[in-house]
């Protein structure tokens, strides 16, 4: 059985910290924060590493320079009507897209140009290997170096986050629905979704003699209250 390769980010961090025990005497000021920067620097470049790996997966081409593009199958409305005796709850897939500036993933501060550096195959800078390059850096330089890198690193995270936190948002729509309806939300295929009317489609039916047109915006917490306070309603007149 093939052994697991380890993490390139770990490799990295294990050789830096050899290098730098190598030149540097464990007790000194200077080692401590080495250790500190390289120990920093690994950790950011793991996370950020699995942030876009999450992203990845809802990444559409973009004909913007610098930008990441990338969708979400979204459930913003969700509406309430009467007919045949009956109340319907029905709400609505938007497929969405949405760009995100990136220019931290393709472009390094004039400060970190000591190095040549390379993109991967997506594009975007090859931060493990330019973290791997910088043990050539004389001592004296390469802690500034590592600062330096450290803070274009946590712009990266910005970025990647604001991507995630775009994506998680219509799931987190989505739990609303399926946690209130009892019903798992099946996600049409993309080339089945339109943006008519028709595809609303019906979370559930309940009986209901009495009239009810309403619309609520999911996404805002006090209509998802709504929302629950009207099935409550027109499930207990089922009860009289």
């Amino acid at each position: 059985m093939n052994e697991p390769k380890p993490e390139p980010t770990i490799d990295f961090v294990s050789e830096m910290r050899a290098f730098v025990l190598k030149d540097f005497p464990t007790e000194s000021e200077e080692f401590v924060d080495l250790i500190h920067a390289i120990d920093t620097v690994g950790g950011l470049l793991a996370a950020n590493k699995e942030i876009l790996e999450r992203c990845e997966e809802s990444k559409l081409d973009s004909s913007r320079a610098n930008f990441f593009k990338c969708k979400r199958i979204n459930y913003n409305t969700l509406k309430i009507g009467t007919n045949d005796g009956h109340a319907t709850f029905k709400t609505y897939p938007w497929i969405e897209a949405e760009d995100f500036d990136i220019t931290p993933l393709v472009e390094l501060p004039l400060r970190l140009c000591l190095l040549e550096h390379k993109n991967d195959d997506h594009g975007f800078i090859d931060f493990g290997e330019l973290f791997s390059k910088s043990m050539v850096l004389h001592p004296d330089v390469l802690l500034p170096f590592l600062v330096a890198f450290k803070a274009h690193l946590e712009l990266v995270q910005v970025c990647l986050g604001a991507i995630e936190e775009w994506i998680i948002q219509s799931q987190d729509n989505a739990h609303f629905l399926e946690s209130t309806f009892g019903w798992e939300l099946a996600h049409k295929k993309e080339k089945e979704l339109r943006t008519w009317a028709s595809d609303w489609f019906r979370l559930t039916r309940v009986p209901f003699e009495g009239n009810l047109e309403v619309s609520f915006n999911i996404m805002n917490q006090d209509d998802r209250v709504k929302v629950r306070k009207y099935l409550e309603f027109v499930i207990s007149m089922q009860c009289e």
